[in-house]
């Protein structure tokens, strides 16, 4: 983590597993700091020590949420966190049929033209693995109407 925070910089790490957030205290320092909390539970976000930054990047955070709490999360992201830009990465290892015949609803992958927190969104990229390769897609806005 030392090589990709440049001293210049500075990162907020939030997870809700406390065990992730005490082994990541070791790459702590000044501008470096990590919080536990659950960002699906409305209740909880007051306890959001920062709430500014450039770029808010959403790591693999989908894959553990049900698709009921993925409207949460967006919400989060956009009324709790203010940043210039957001960047939602998502890797979906499920097929199509473990998909479909998932007990928990799982989500396994964000249409984020769906969610009306984009309809003011300048541009969104969609990112995905197809057949070998990685795709990336610019949805404009007349592909979002």
């Amino acid at each position: 983590m030392n090589r990709v925070i440049q001293p210049d910089m500075s990162y907020h790490g939030i997870d809700i597993s406390e065990k992730i957030i005490k082994n990541n205290e070791k790459f702590s320092r000044p501008g470096v700091t990590f919080e536990c909390l659950d960002v699906v539970n409305r209740k909880e976000w007051k306890n959001l020590t920062k709430r500014s930054a450039d770029l808010a990047i959403c790591l693999e955070v989908d894959i553990h949420l049900l698709r009921a709490e993925i409207p949460a999360l967006l919400d989060f992201l956009f009324s709790e966190v203010n940043s210039k830009y957001l960047l939602i990465l998502t890797k979906d290892e499920l097929s199509r049929e473990a998909a479909i015949e998932s007990i928990d609803d799982r989500w396994t992958n964000i249409n984020l033209t769906e969610y009306p927190q984009f309809e003011n969104a300048d541009c969104i990229f969609s990112w995905y693995y197809d057949y070998g390769t990685y795709q990336l897609f610019k949805h404009d806005k007349s592909n979002l109407q």
